[in-house]
């Protein structure tokens, strides 16, 4: 029997075969292709945006689940460099082959979720977006803990969850409820637990839709 880290690997190479875009952007009903690949866009450089109000200048940057560069793009026209990092080795081939050409760029696969083959105190910024909330509870804590020791002293984590205590969350957790979608959902109350054991020095949460955002500094 699988185990449930083997199962999220296994959902994520099934997932990036059939439609690596969609399976980390949904199309809305009644969108066309066209309106679908602008939002995409759209929703990206404004995702990007609200990371790079938090981060340092030019930063030495950590991206976990880049997928097909979404967040990526934006972001690599402020950043010194990117790492990013994945749990599927097939959505590492295709981030590679889609990001191809993309300067001071590298993606990786994660081979144990404490990260301990980064380097420690390396980077500034960190950032994870509709990425942890497919992570289990003691993964998410885990990787949360990696993080933190590859970032530098003044470095900064941004990442999003589920918003279990939303309205439009609470909805979203019981469309899935009956089905194998790996998601998981987290209250504020957690997040703020998983950062303060986890050793950061200050965090801050902000609230939008179904969408928990959380600013971390080492």
């Amino acid at each position: 029997m699988l185990k449930e880290n083997e199962k999220i690997i296994d959902y994520w190479n099934r997932a990036a075969e059939r439609d690596a875009l969609r399976e980390t952007v949904s199309q809305w009903k009644h969108e066309t292709d066209e309106q679908y690949f602008q939002r995409w866009v759209e929703e990206g450089e404004y995702v990007a945006k609200k990371i790079l109000s938090v981060a340092p200048p030019n930063p030495v940057a950590l991206e976990i689940g880049a997928g097909l560069g979404r967040i990526t793009v934006p972001m690599s026209r402020h950043c010194k460099s990117i790492l990013a990092l994945d749990i599927s080795p097939e959505m590492v081939r295709r981030t590679r082959e889609t990001l191809d050409g993309l300067p001071h760029f590298e993606v990786q696969p994660i081979t144990d979720e404490d990260l301990s083959f980064l380097p420690g105190e390396h980077y500034d910024l960190a950032y994870a977006i509709a990425c942890f909330q497919h992570a289990d509870k003691k993964s998410l804590y885990r990787y949360l803990r990696g993080i933190r020791r590859a970032l530098k002293p003044a470095g900064v984590l941004f990442f999003g969850v589920m918003n279990l205590c939303s309205d439009r969350g609470w909805g979203h957790f019981e469309a899935i409820v009956d089905g194998d979608y790996p998601e998981f959902f987290h209250t504020p109350e957690e997040i703020s637990c998983y950062l303060n054991h986890a050793g950061y020095s200050s965090h801050e949460l902000d609230f939008e839709g179904e969408t928990l955002w959380a600013i971390a500094r080492h």
